[in-house]
């Protein structure tokens, strides 16, 4: 593109009713009949959100996406690649509604495309006396203040930023002149003061604090179910299970997915568009309302949301840098598929390379090691995301998967490599694009 303009999206989805988003595998490991029961995530995973405003995207246009987003005899993309089919329905959207104008016969790719990381997903709302807060997730069922949605790069009040900051501060200060990132008793240390930090802000719901809590707590309501003939509808005795759901009334969260946009035209001005609709989310696609922000000219909004000191840091100047993986990140590297990595200590200097390695390539990734790495909920080390169609079944193999609430720890680097690493995702690219790997930093000086 000529000349390119900067849209930013956001898609906020808020739960009407008790919602599920299953862990994967079968309900209890060993556990089939009476007594089964099924855990859920305390945040949905990136696809969830992507393909819900996919659905609610292709059900609002009125029209079909091409030949080549979808399979042959099934509406739904199989194995679907959400950032190019969200690419398609966002231009389509725009020309609609007359905030872009298409040439006849432009490709899709000249009109818009998503900006270099495509879709940022691990990011939460709570609306507090009026100012609507940002949250994070921590494993298995935490959330963490992380910003004012209307940061204008102001970060206080980040809990967050507070954490990463006595972190780094800690490891700085024990360095001395040791140029090992990484030892047992250090990581130790690490996990001492995360435990420590976090534990002594949780706050119980219901909510009874007169600010907005430092570390919410999701407790999912357990709710009993019966199986039913698969034709017949009928029930079959003797086959209750145990569904966990969450309850938004209790928790106040809603869910939010953002994506960047480049955009080859020069825009309406102002270019704002607002949009509201219903849609389904999670495990038995519990209902919610999509509400959808388009505004041009947002460049820098959302570096101030992933990587909020930015301002502060200079271009040439050597850093140290802690990274948090605010939606889990995937990588090729299973049991199923090559040489296997485990989810331990031994492997996590190692781990943090394979994970810089894809956005920022093999000869140019900084020296780096996981400091932390919390413990995620059962049956999480490996998973195959997406969905498939049900008329051309295709096994999708495994990927390796890294809970959020990870910190990698960067040293001696430079702040053009850390803004590339978060504009881009962590973790396996093909993923990164559609939400997988949202990252956030937080830097000093070296």
């Amino acid at each position: 593109m000529a000349h390119e303009y900067a849209i930013l999206v956001k898609a906020r989805f808020d739960p009407l009713d008790q919602h599920t988003f299953r862990e994967p595998g079968v309900f209890t490991a060993g556990v089939h009949g009476p007594g089964a029961q099924a855990r859920t995530l305390a945040y949905p995973p990136p696809s969830t959100l992507a393909g819900s405003l996919a659905g609610t995207l292709i059900s609002s246009l009125g029209e079909e996406p091409p030949a080549s987003l979808v399979c042959k005899g099934d509406r739904r993309p199989c194995e679907t690649d959400y950032a190019l089919l969200l690419e398609h329905l966002l231009a389509r959207l725009l020309e609609k509604q007359g905030i872009i104008q298409v040439r006849q016969g432009q490709a899709a790719g000249e009109r818009v495309s998503l900006g270099e990381g495509g879709l940022y997903a691990g990011l939460a709302r709570l609306e507090w006396a009026g100012v609507k807060w940002l949250y994070v997730h921590y494993p298995p069922n935490l959330y963490l203040r992380h910003l004012p949605e209307a940061t204008n790069g102001n970060s206080q009040g980040s809990f967050l930023q507070e954490l990463l900051s006595k972190l780094l501060g800690e490891l700085i200060e024990r360095r001395n002149g040791d140029t090992r990132l990484l030892d047992e008793t250090r990581y130790t240390r690490v996990a001492s003061l995360v435990s420590r930090e976090i534990g002594e802000h949780v706050t119980p719901l219901p909510l009874a604090t007169l600010e907005p809590p430092k570390v919410l707590r999701v407790v999912p309501r357990a709710r009993v179910g019966i199986a039913l003939q698969r034709h017949t509808k009928t029930v079959q005795p003797h086959l209750l299970y145990l569904l966990s759901r969450i309850d938004p009334q209790q928790t106040r969260l809603t869910y939010l997915l953002l994506a960047s946009l480049r955009v080859g035209h020069q825009l309406r001005n102002p270019t704002q568009l607002e949009k509201s609709t219903s849609t389904s989310l999670g495990t038995k696609h519990a209902p919610a309302l999509l509400h959808l922000q388009i505004r041009g000219g947002e460049e820098s909004t959302l570096l101030d949301l992933l990587f909020p000191n930015h301002h502060e840091l200079g271009d040439n100047t050597r850093l140290d840098c802690l990274l948090y993986l605010a939606a889990p990140a995937l990588l090729d590297m299973s049991p199923w598929h090559g040489q296997p990595i485990a989810l331990s200590k031994e492997h996590l200097k190692r781990l943090a390379a394979l994970i810089l390695e894809d956005p920022l390539g093999p000869d140019d990734t900084p020296d780096a090691t996981i400091i932390h790495l919390p413990e995620a909920p059962a049956g999480l080390e490996t998973l195959s995301p997406g969905i498939e169609s049900r008329n051309r079944p295709r096994l999708r193999t495994p990927q390796l998967h890294i809970p959020p609430g990870t910190i990698i720890h960067l040293t001696n680097t430079y702040k053009n490599k850390v803004k590339r690493a978060i504009l881009q995702g962590l973790g396996s690219q093909k993923y990164a694009r559609q939400g997988w790997g949202t990252t956030i930093a937080y830097c000093r000086h070296y």
